[in-house]
């Protein structure tokens, strides 16, 4: 009966996606967009998720488990200028079946536009999925457990450059402290230009760096700066109002920069092509995956070639047949729902995972006064 389940769950996407006929695959709904208001305005902004997503996975590369739970961030946001935005609340993460909130930290956020489409955040940013890395370098479990990024980040977007780099900072050391310093931060260049009406063609590079250090601690430690660096491109063709479909393949490559003897590959990369299709409020993609000595700290160990489990598990090339399915929609201004579901078939680890999940966004600003 389970075996039958897996394997339901790994077709039923695929077959729509066939409907569909086979874009960019969306994830806003895990974030929150920046917003500029009037200037001298004052808003109270309420931005809140709950989601349950469960993963049934039996390989033995990735943890299985549950997410369940909600975080949620009151905000006071005042527009000093066109140029300065301040912002200051609380951010609150609980995960449901714990007798204490998971996470609890202030909200402060500085920005500041010097000029149009350009935005300078300092403090808390909004970061998460809204890097849009692929989850072979940032999965969803990253953007849930680390949603509250703190740091520094420059963003510029118009209708055919995106640019971002970022720097989260998620633990600062001091002298004799027992922990490491970590640091996550990277950037995504994305350059699109039309063809004719209907085609675009869309070209990026991204880099994703994790480092684990810090000078005189309490307890040696080994410092680790692993990189996750991706070139690719992505063909999108819309054919009619409702209905889009696209071509993405990208080569991925990994770097240990400090090699050390306890810590298997120095160097790996991995090739991924996807089908994307969405119809109205229903998106769908197809992909494959080949890895080579490929490790991602904070992406999907749904491909990486060193276990979430331990370092000592080891796959050193992966194939992956990966399918998503997800149907999001705004049900009323501000409130978004959406279900996913979604399967990764392990070719040489004679594996088939799937998670299903639910998801809730509260997103709503309230004017206090002009």
């Amino acid at each position: 009966m389970k075996y039958s389940l897996r394997i339901a769950v790994l077709i039923v996407p695929v077959l729509l996606l066939v409907k569909l006929s086979t874009a960019q695959f969306s994830d806003s709904i895990f974030f929150e967009q920046h917003k500029k208001y009037e200037s001298g305005s004052l808003h109270l902004g309420f931005n809140g998720m709950g989601y349950f997503i469960n993963q049934e996975y039996f390989n033995p590369m990735v943890n299985s488990y549950t997410m369940a739970g909600y975080h949620v961030s009151p905000v006071l946001k005042y527009q000093l200028s066109d140029k300065i935005q301040i912002s200051g609340g609380g951010f609150l993460l609980n995960s449901l079946g714990r007798n204490e909130l998971t996470e609890i930290n202030p909200f402060f956020q500085f920005s500041y536009s010097p000029f149009e489409n350009f935005t300078l955040q300092f403090g808390s940013i909004q970061g998460g999925l809204s890097h849009a890395l692929p989850e072979q370098v940032f999965s969803y479990s990253q953007a849930i457990t680390q949603s509250n990024e703190e740091g520094v980040r420059a963003l510029y977007h118009n209708d055919r450059l995106f640019f971002d780099i970022w720097l989260d900072w998620r633990y600062l050391t001091y002298p004799k402290d027992v922990e490491t310093e970590r640091i996550f931060g990277g950037y995504h260049i994305n350059w699109n230009h039309a063809i004719g009406k209907d085609y675009k063609m869309h070209y990026y590079t991204q880099m994703l760096a994790y480092h684990n250090g810090g000078q005189d601690l309490a307890i040696p430690h080994l410092v680790q700066t692993y990189l996750n660096l991706v070139n690719g491109f992505q063909f999108i063709a819309n054919v009619n109002k409702t209905l889009s479909i696209s071509n993405k393949t990208f080569y991925a490559q990994f770097y240990n920069t400090i090699p050390r003897q306890n810590f298997p590959y120095n160097m790996g990369f991995g090739l991924a092509s996807e089908m994307q299709a969405k119809w109205k409020f229903i998106e769908g993609k197809l992909g494959y995956w080949y890895g080579n000595r490929f490790y991602n700290p904070l992406g999907e160990f749904q491909f990486g070639s060193v276990s979430q489990k331990s370092n000592y598990v080891l796959t050193p090339y992966r194939h992956v047949v990966y399918t998503h399915l997800k149907l999001e929609d705004e049900v009323y201004p501000g409130f978004h729902v959406g279900f996913r579901t979604g399967a990764y078939l392990s070719k040489n680890l004679n594996s088939q995972d799937f998670y299903i999940g639910i998801l809730m966004r509260f997103n709503h600003d309230f004017l206090i006064k002009k």
